[in-house]
């Protein structure tokens, strides 16, 4: 009598594998980020949604400055969508030096 064995859990109906390159947690998203930045230099939220798997940009670029000290500039521009409309966004580049807080004038 040959013995059946089971499917490899990877198999079995209702798993998904999860895919290590592109995981959403918060500190993965800042890992891809951080890599975009000091390779390309710029990057928008249309390029962190369409290249990196990263939708909310600015909470991962805030964390950046606020919790690792990197200095991110923000320089704001008018970009269309990809149907075509006008948005003002930002654009962040990663500068030297350690992020410093500007203080209310």
């Amino acid at each position: 009598m040959i013995q059946k064995k089971s499917p490899p859990k990877q198999a079995q109906k209702g798993h998904k594998e999860q895919n290590h390159t592109n995981n959403a947690s918060a500190a993965d998203q800042r890992k891809r980020l951080l890599k975009w930045l000091r390779s390309n230099r710029l990057i928008t939220r249309f390029e962190a949604e369409n290249q990196l798997d990263i939708i909310a940009l600015a909470p991962r670029v805030w964390e950046l400055r606020h919790n690792y000290g990197l200095n991110i500039h923000t320089h704001w521009l008018t970009k269309d969508t990809p149907t075509g409309r006008p948005h003002r966004i930002a654009s962040y580049a990663l500068l030297l030096g350690k992020f410093r807080e500007r203080k209310n004038q």
